[in-house]
């Protein structure tokens, strides 16, 4: 966990790593879902579309 500066202040954000081999040893889980990530697109120098 850390805190990064924000434009309203100190976020907290919380980082999760698997390797390949450690996601796949876990065995077959529940739906991974995405969202917010259009938002985020622009921060990765990635076009949003529509």
């Amino acid at each position: 966990m850390s805190l990064t500066a924000s434009g309203r202040g100190l976020v907290e954000v919380r980082h999760m790593r698997m390797t390949a081999e450690q996601w796949q040893a876990a065995g077959p889980g529940g739906k991974v879902s995405v969202s917010g990530l259009r938002a985020c697109l622009p921060w990765f120098g990635l076009e949003v579309d529509g």
